[in-house]
């Protein structure tokens, strides 16, 4: 989940509102060996509901009252998220680590706008933005440093949602897909390795200054 440990006004997420959604793919903060996920909900009836829906709408086995699905976390995955589990408040504590690192050390470079320092944040990623983010990614991947691109596209402009909506109607989100870039976050990420990514960043921008 990427918001695993986050905070809005000191509660945790999954504790706002009326259902919480979870995921435990393996790149999120509190990730499993494969597909998994949780949902929280405050209200019995619909967390009887969703524990029906899970299970081909069933109370029981073998009556089936709704229409759902087999969405069951299967035991293997339980397992590994169990012994992942205690470890996800150090793992957060790196993650910030890391976060503070490249603020302090990349805050100088024009035309680098950086991600800001919030508390609550489960830092599940380190994304910046930048006019030159094409060119800065293929030079870091060059130098054998991965980036991702979260995300190439604005939820509307993807074709299943284009009905939706015009281009143009969300100008901000649609600028903002042509310039961020996530850096390398992880906790396992070492000093040197986190060393090595900020000293290219800094080199890119130093020999490509236009």
């Amino acid at each position: 989940a990427r918001a695993s440990e986050s905070t809005i006004e000191n509660r945790l997420v999954g504790s706002i509102g009326t259902l919480g959604f979870f995921s435990f793919f393996p790149t999120k903060n509190l990730g499993c060996f494969g597909d998994g996920g949780m949902i929280t909900a405050n209200r019995a009836d619909l967390a009887e509901k969703i524990r029906m829906l899970r299970i081909h709408g069933a109370s029981r086995k073998y009556y089936h009252e709704l229409l759902g699905f087999n969405s069951r976390l299967d035991t293997l995955q339980a397992a590994f998220l169990n012994v992942k589990f205690p470890f996800l408040g150090r793992f957060l504590e790196e993650r910030k680590r890391i976060c503070k690192r490249y603020r302090q050390e990349l805050a100088d470079i024009p035309g680098l706008a950086l991600s800001i320092d919030n508390g609550g944040h489960s830092y599940n990623q380190f994304t910046i933005q930048t006019e030159r983010r094409d060119g800065l990614r293929d030079f870091l991947a060059q130098n054998g440093i991965g980036t991702t691109i979260y995300y190439p596209l604005a939820l509307h402009r993807q074709p299943v949602f284009q009905s939706l909506a015009d281009p143009g109607v969300l100008p901000v989100s649609e600028a903002l897909t042509g310039k961020v870039l996530s850096l390398p976050l992880f906790p396992e990420l070492t000093p040197e390795e986190q060393s090595y990514v900020i000293a290219k960043i800094r080199q890119f921008y130093g020999e490509n200054r236009q």
